[in-house]
């Protein structure tokens, strides 16, 4: 079974290399590269949650006659952890990501209205004497 492996240019389009080609670029271009980070497209922090979108660099298509999947987006923390979208261009990428943030941020909002909410509601059963 041969491996489809990619690595993402400088205009952002990607091309097939070997897994030599593939070695080589990671250490220039990798998360910890020699030169710059090429496969963190972005990432979003808070105190509730993380959001990263990130290029593989192994297609996960796994069909033939589909475009590589190359991109992902990926939560961590928060109530959609382990919330997982999968792309095929870094156009899409970045478009997912963006909109992942606002997910999970307005997700983060209203449950720290909810929480609010309940707490008031706690405290007001607090001045009673039953």
């Amino acid at each position: 079974m041969e491996m489809n492996i990619y690595i993402l240019n400088e205009d952002h389009s990607f091309s097939k290399v070997s897994m030599y080609e593939y070695h080589d670029w990671n250490e220039d271009y990798g998360f910890n590269g020699l030169k710059e980070d090429r496969k963190t497209i972005d990432r979003y922090e808070s105190k509730e949650f993380t959001v990263s979108t990130v290029f593989l660099g192994l297609d996960h298509s796994f069909e033939e006659n589909e475009p590589p999947i190359l991109f992902e987006t990926l939560v961590f923390n928060g109530n959609l952890d382990g919330e997982m979208r999968r792309y095929h261009t870094w156009e899409e990428a970045v478009k997912g990501h963006n909109n992942m943030v606002k997910l999970c941020g307005g997700i983060a909002k209203r449950k720290k209205e909810e929480n609010i909410k309940e707490e008031e509601i706690q405290n007001r059963f607090d001045i009673l004497d039953l």
